[in-house]
């Protein structure tokens, strides 16, 4: 363990370590099982979502319910964005009354899905590395970031204004009941 990392080490906490090296599985990190745990104690419901779709799409990719923390590499993550760019996703509009599927579009994911993706496996891995390194004590269970040496797509949000023409003739359309030309109106103030 070297001299300096054990004088800053109490005796509790260097037999706890001892027996963490004697431990055939303490080299094992299971990072679902951490991400998941992490992910009970987030406590923004949104946040909480945004891991678990993150952690669901990265599962689904290694299709694997254990993934060790040794596994997430550089490879590992161009190929899982690789597999992102080249998915299809499925949106279904249902009939809210019947349930039945009025139309259904395929299409490629958008790069701010990868984006998203992509950012909660990192933000879930740098809480690993947080919790699993003790960099005062010199215990470096996770010594590297894979995250700094992939390039995440940067999420360019499209734009969504009306042109001139559509302005005017919302503008001087005469609408059929008063509570139209008033939401017009109220359009037009904004």
């Amino acid at each position: 363990l070297g001299s300096q990392r054990v004088s800053k080490m109490t005796s509790s906490e260097l037999k706890e370590e001892l027996l963490n090296w004697a431990d055939p599985n303490s080299e094992y990190i299971d990072f679902v099982a951490f991400a998941n745990e992490m992910i009970s104690k987030t406590v923004k419901i949104k946040t909480a979502e945004w891991y678990q779709n993150s952690l669901n799409s990265f599962i689904s990719f290694i299709k694997k319910g254990r993934i060790d923390v040794k596994e997430i590499n550089v490879r590992i993550l161009e190929e899982y964005k690789k597999s992102l760019v080249e998915k299809k996703i499925v949106i279904e509009k249902k009939d809210k009354k019947t349930g039945k599927i009025l139309s259904r579009v395929e299409r490629y994911m958008e790069p701010g899905t990868i984006n998203n993706y992509v950012r909660g496996l990192r933000s879930l891995f740098n809480k690993a590395r947080r919790h699993f390194n003790n960099e005062d004590l010199d215990i470096i269970k996770i010594p590297y970031n894979p995250f700094d040496k992939i390039t995440i797509p940067q999420y360019r949000r499209k734009r969504k204004n009306l042109s001139i023409e559509d302005l005017v003739r919302i503008r001087d359309n005469e609408y059929t009941t008063g509570r139209a030309n008033m939401a017009r109106d109220i359009f037009m103030i904004m």
